[in-house]
């Protein structure tokens, strides 16, 4: 009986050190999904403690130490019960302070945010700031057709306009193929990379290609989108990686010859804009060699920077060069080349002194999303990521996984501009204003 109970006091033990960790990442993209239960998780551990364990110190004879130990583990639910309430009341804090905030700093901000949201309790908070706009994905519209997303989206905009916002970008990923968030319900359109079904040479049908290319956007259009992160300009490079769950570049990029690849993605590119959507080439610099998932882990780019120009470059260096309206997403990889220590997104060697000075100095720049590991779990976290990467010249910044990520961001730069650390972002409004000219005209 004795053994019993100190066996189970052991697994109680290791129970309550889980609790106790999931309460410190109560408040992270990484538990998102489970966010709203985890005080019920810490609840429900700390009373089996009291109400099961502590009782069964009564009932079996423990030698001294077993004792000091047993009351000494029990501090944890309690400390999991202070954690907890600790991220709660400063997470609520952020957002009363952000909500309050001076109305010009807080728009100078937020004006520079694309989020994301869960459900439409959240959409309806966040719709109080005035962000740049929204990104829908398939969590989103699971209980909606194509009217019902085109009426959201349309809800959206009319409370913006009552508010005195200007409208909202509306964005989302609908590259076709296995990353179409938004399909269903929309029909789920073919990717660059089905189209395109590995010819070597892009001769296959340009006519063909660009009518289905062209019914998708006018799909997009037809709802009320108005900027895709699409298409992919990436190069195909077949590499196997067991812990790439998500990126998946090889299945969704068209050639591996970058003339090839300039060509569709340069078709696809005209036909959104044609449909006054903003395509998003992505992901700057090229991430064809990177074996890591970037959602996870931090990529690397080991190609010195003339390789990179003489390949994975030339879809982005192209396109930029023939329409005069385009965005690059920011990849949160390393590229060792230019600069050794930091993620592309937030790289000030990237995107001011390469992108800015040698590539373009009016593409938009947009982050891919601030929640993903490499960034989010960065040195100063995903605060100083979007203050370190404004301050390099991106112009937007994707909050799109765990929107409520955004208060905590709004909460920093808003704090640096009162600490008289302010990010000079009038460039990058000149920037954002030509877009908007473009897609509200």
């Amino acid at each position: 009986m004795r053994l019993i109970v100190v066996f189970l006091l052991l697994i109680n033990f290791s129970i309550q050190v889980v609790g106790l960790i999931l309460t410190f990442f109560a408040k992270d993209p990484i538990l998102l999904k489970i966010r709203d239960i985890v005080p019920w998780i810490v609840s429900a551990l700390t009373l089996t403690h009291l109400l099961l364990f502590l009782p069964a110190l009564k009932i079996v004879s423990l030698s001294r130490t077993m004792r000091r130990l047993h009351f000494f583990f029990s501090v944890i639910p309690l400390l999991s019960i202070f954690v907890y309430s600790y991220l709660e009341t400063d997470f609520q804090g952020s957002k009363r302070f952000v909500s309050g905030a001076d109305r010009i700093i807080l728009a100078k901000y937020a004006e520079h945010v694309l989020v994301g949201y869960r459900n439409d309790e959240q959409l309806s908070e966040l719709l109080r700031i005035p962000f740049a706009g929204f990104f829908i994905t398939a969590h989103n519209v699971t209980d909606l057709d194509a009217n019902g997303l085109r009426a959201k989206i349309e809800r959206i905009q009319i409370v913006r306009k009552n508010i005195g916002f200007p409208p909202a970008i509306i964005a989302s990923d609908q590259e076709g193929g296995p990353v179409s968030r938004l399909s269903p319900p929309l029909p789920r359109p073919k990717g660059l990379g089905e189209l395109y079904k590995g010819s070597s040479t892009f001769i296959s049908d340009k006519a063909e290609i660009r009518k289905e290319l062209r019914i998708a956007s006018e799909t997009l259009s037809d709802i009320g989108l108005n900027l895709n992160f699409a298409p992919v300009a990436d190069l195909k490079k077949e590499h196997s990686n067991s812990l790439d769950f998500f990126s998946k570049i090889s299945s969704r990029a068209v050639s591996e010859n970058p003339e090839i690849a300039s060509e569709a993605v340069g078709i696809a590119s005209e036909i959104l804009l044609q449909n006054g959507i903003l395509p998003t080439l992505k992901h700057f610099p090229g991430i064809a060699s990177v074996r890591e998932d970037t959602h996870f882990f931090s990529g690397f780019i080991t190609k010195s920077v003339s390789e990179s120009e003489q390949t994975d470059l030339i879809p982005f260096r192209k396109n930029v060069e023939k329409f005069p309206l385009l965005a690059f997403m920011l990849s949160h990889s390393i590229w060792k080349g230019v600069d050794p220590e930091n993620p592309v997104s937030v790289s000030e060697a990237v995107i001011r002194r390469y992108v800015r000075e040698k590539i373009s100095s009016e593409v938009i720049l947009i982050t891919d999303d601030l929640n993903m590991f490499p960034v989010f779990y960065r040195k100063g976290g995903i605060s100083k990521a979007a203050s370190d990467s404004l301050r390099a010249g991106t112009d937007l910044l994707l909050i799109s996984y765990d929107g409520e990520q955004a208060y905590r961001v709004l909460y920093d730069l808003i704090r640096e501009e009162e600490q008289e650390r302010s990010v000079d972002l009038n460039p990058s409004k000149e920037r954002l204003t030509r877009v908007r000219k473009f897609l509200f005209k």
